[in-house]
This record gives structure tokens, C-alpha cells and sequence, in this order.
């Protein structure tokens, strides 16, 4: 089906009494994983070039250490000093929280402190495209359900869907050149080849 026009899954999104924009919380920015792409990074250094490319990213080792594992049959994995990684977003240990959060987490107000430029899979939290529909997470981290009615913000997520999936599909393509590449042994080059620094 062409991406032009994304219908949403009635059967997904039948709740009228559901309401319709994210109660924003934050749940979804604490203990669990959140993975990116390469363009991810890139638009994260290019707003915040203060921050350190190896301090922004973890590289899951397989599946060790990563909380959603259902999550990456999807994903490509990197080959990295022999291993098979999974770029994601460096948590950090918040003790006032009791728990792991975000970096970009604004702990008063709950909102994201790079909302323009977060990464793609947090801007189309919770929806999915899945058989020429958009759909939801079947497991949500929201409190509430939500799902948009007004005609422009359904078409502002069908347009966030249209370039992460992009973006997702340019970034498959990034890490088989890599792992073609030969470099599995050189963290240097891969930031090099996938960030551009």
C-alpha cells in the first residue's frame, strides 16, 4: 500500500472516550531502551554539540543488557569487535527517580528538553505502520491510550511514520555496508562511517 495515505486501524483505534494527544508523563522515557539510527545521532550533535558522540550512544552487545528484546528482531545488528551491537541511547542512572532515564528527560516538567530533534522511534511512539495501516503498540508505556482525530494530527503522524520508516530503511542499509566493510574492529571508524566525526 503507498504511504501516501496511511488510514488508521480501526481496529486499533476505535476508542472514542481515548484521548488524543499523550498525557506526557514520561513513563516512556524511564528503564527501558531506546535504539536509534544513525540520522538519530547526527540530529542530536548537530542541536547539541556539547555532547559527546561516545557518552550519547551504548552499543547493546547482543542482547545483553537491553530491556525491550522483543524489540530488536527488527533491528540491525552492527558488527563490533567480533560481537553483534545494538545502537541505543545511554541512559542514566537517576537516584532521586530510583530508576534509568533518558538524558533529555526534564524530571519537573516530564517533557523532552530536545523535543524539535528526539529521536525518530520516540517521535512516533506509540504508532506503528503495520499492513498499510498505522497501528499501535500493542504494550504501551503511556498511562492513557491515545491516538489523534483532528485531520491535522493524523497527517503530522502519518508524516513522522513516513521518515522514521526512511530513515530506518537508510539506516539498515548504513550498517550491511559496515559490517561489509571489514572495520568490526575499530569503534573509531565506525563513528566515523555512521555519525560522520
Amino acid at each position: 500500500m503507498n504511504q501516501e495515505c496511511l488510514p488508521l486501524d480501526d481496529r486499533v483505534f476505535s476508542a472514542d472516550n481515548e484521548p488524543e494527544t499523550c498525557d506526557c508523563s514520561g513513563d516512556c522515557c524511564t528503564n527501558h531502551s531506546i535504539l536509534l539510527t544513525s540520522q538519530d545521532v547526527i540530529r542530536i550533535l548537530d542541536h547539541v554539540p556539547s555532547v559527546n558522540p561516545r557518552d550519547l550512544v551504548v552499543f547493546y552487545v547482543s542482547y545483553a543488557g537491553y530491556v525491550d528484546i522483543d524489540v530488536l528482531a527488527g533491528y540491525p545488528a552492527i558488527m563490533l569487535e567480533n560481537e553483534p551491537c545494538y545502537l541505543g541511547l545511554r541512559f542514566l542512572t537517576d537516584e532521586a527517580l530510583g530508576a534509568q532515564r533518558c538524558p533529555f528527560l526534564d524530571t519537573t516538567s516530564h517533557l523532552c528538553k530536545i523535543q524539535e530533534f528526539k529521536p525518530m522511534v520516540c517521535r512516533a511512539y506509540p504508532f506503528l505502520y503495520t499492513d498499510g495501516k498505522i497501528t499501535r503498540h500493542e504494550r504501551t508505556r503511556c498511562k492513557e491510550p491515545y491516538h489523534p482525530r483532528n485531520p491535522a494530527d493524523i497527517e503530522s503522524l502519518r508524516e513522522t511514520l513516513r521518515q522514521a520508516y526512511t530513515e530506518f530503511e537508510a539506516f539498515k542499509l548504513e550498517i550491511e555496508a559496515w559490517n561489509e566493510s571489514g572495520q568490526t574492529d575499530s569503534p573509531d571508524a565506525l563513528f566515523k562511517a555512521l555519525f560522520k566525526i
